[in-house]
């Protein structure tokens, strides 16, 4: 990311935030909410930063998805259980089989409820278990019950045990939201009702009315109207959540810091490279200017060797006749000084190159003797004791290279 951009992308967010702040009227609440959240989804940096303060939530929410398809599995096998139990013992009894068809229904999406598919069905076996219970037919359901004793001392039913899936379903729901008015992840939920609900209104003052005429006038006795059926939940079900000025302070602040930490780590990293180049560069002219250094190769018993310096140790390239030992003699005398890609193919050319056509064709000679001095570069860059201080470099054109000694690797 431009670290430059962060200082006005904080400003932007911060011009909106205090707009808000200084409304006065409440209607108009969500109108800049409404602009606020319209910011942040336009720009790619703002809309992915948002992104990430809400992933734990995120996460959260995947992880109840995954949970909910184990304990559907789980609440079918008691369902099938007691269903069995019944039809073994034939027992009969009408409000049973009405709360079992209620449970088909649910499960068929038959009949739709906030609680979801598998809460549904978790909450129609708790009524199965509890009406079992009070018909006498404890057998059938122990299994999936803590009995307890009530305030008289009467035996009763403490808790269920129908799925362990749901029960973590329902722990992730609890601490979800304790957290949604302290998180900002929870402002920026009530954030997004607002914005929607806000859609939901502009989607209906530019809609026809029955004259087919267009309300597009903003009507602020209208608007208020709306906002108060929405905090009823009577207009699409879309609820103005909390208090607005406290969830966008909350996240508006969150995004300031989650934008500080990028900026400062932009700026570490830039000047951590800028200071890795510069050493770089150093080293590698107090290397090629050492007088010590003057790298040469030697051959013995058909080996091509190279060492650094006289007293140096011999580091093992290859046989002499391969392209990569002969790449190294050829650039080493002298070092450090640009040669023709012709002269320097001419020097490292071996036997079965005379039978490559591709060497004398005039449009792709070139290309095809630079991808073969690559290709010796790449294998004297996996010899190891070299530590990658042997540097290649061809000029613009990629008609010149030379050869020079640089630092050592370095672990990045």
């Amino acid at each position: 990311m431009d670290d430059l951009s962060i200082p006005k992308l904080k400003e932007g967010l911060d011009r909106r935030y205090k707009t808000f702040v200084d409304t006065q009227v409440n209607y108009q609440y969500s109108a800049w909410i409404y602009g606020y959240i319209s910011y942040i989804s336009a720009h790619p940096v703002l809309n992915r930063i948002a992104g990430n303060i809400d992933k734990d939530h995120v996460n959260d929410l995947k992880n109840i998805e995954k949970l909910k398809v184990k304990a559907f599995k789980e609440i079918e096998a008691v369902y099938d259980d007691i269903t069995a139990k019944t039809k073994k013992e034939k027992f009969i009894h009408n409000p049973l089989f009405s709360l079992f068809e209620s449970y088909d229904l649910y499960k068929k999406g038959a009949i739709i409820s906030s609680r979801g598919v598998t809460g549904s069905l978790y909450d129609a076996i708790e009524e199965i278990i509890v009406m079992l219970y009070g018909l006498g037919k404890v057998s059938f359901i122990e299994k999936y019950v803590i009995f307890g004793k009530d305030p008289m001392g009467a035996d009763t039913i403490r808790d269920f045990k129908i799925s362990e899936s749901y029960e973590e379903v329902k722990e992730i729901n609890k601490r979800m939201e304790r957290a949604k008015d302290i998180t900002i992840w929870g402002a920026l939920e009530n954030l997004v009702k607002t914005y929607k609900a806000f859609e939901y209104y502009i989607a209906d003052i530019n809609a026809p009315d029955s004259s087919g005429i267009g309300a597009t006038k903003f009507s602020r006795g209208f608007y208020i109207e709306a906002v108060e059926a929405l905090k009823r939940g009577e207009r699409h079900n879309m609820l103005l959540s909390g208090d607005p000025k406290l969830s966008l302070q909350r996240f508006h602040l969150g995004m300031l810091d989650e934008l500080d930490r990028e900026e400062t780590e932009a700026k570490m990293e830039k000047n951590t490279n800028s200071k890795n180049i510069v050493e770089q560069v150093k080293d590698e002219q107090e290397e090629s200017l050492n007088p010590k250094i003057k790298p040469f190769t030697v051959i013995i018993d058909g080996g091509g060797y190279l060492k650094f310096y006289k007293e140096g140790p011999k580091i093992s390239i290859a046989k002499a006749d391969t392209r990569q030992f002969k790449l190294i003699k050829a650039l080493s005398d002298p070092l450090n000084v640009f040669k023709s890609v012709e002269v320097v193919f001419e020097d490292i050319r071996i036997k079965k190159d005379k039978e490559n056509p591709d060497f004398e064709n005039i449009h792709i000679a070139l290309s095809a003797k630079i991808a073969k001095i690559v290709w010796a570069i790449k294998e004297i860059q996996k010899i190891k004791k070299l530590d990658s201080r042997l540097k290649f470099e061809f000029d613009e054109q990629k008609k010149n290279i030379r050869m020079f000694v640089g630092s050592a690797k370095r672990d990045n």
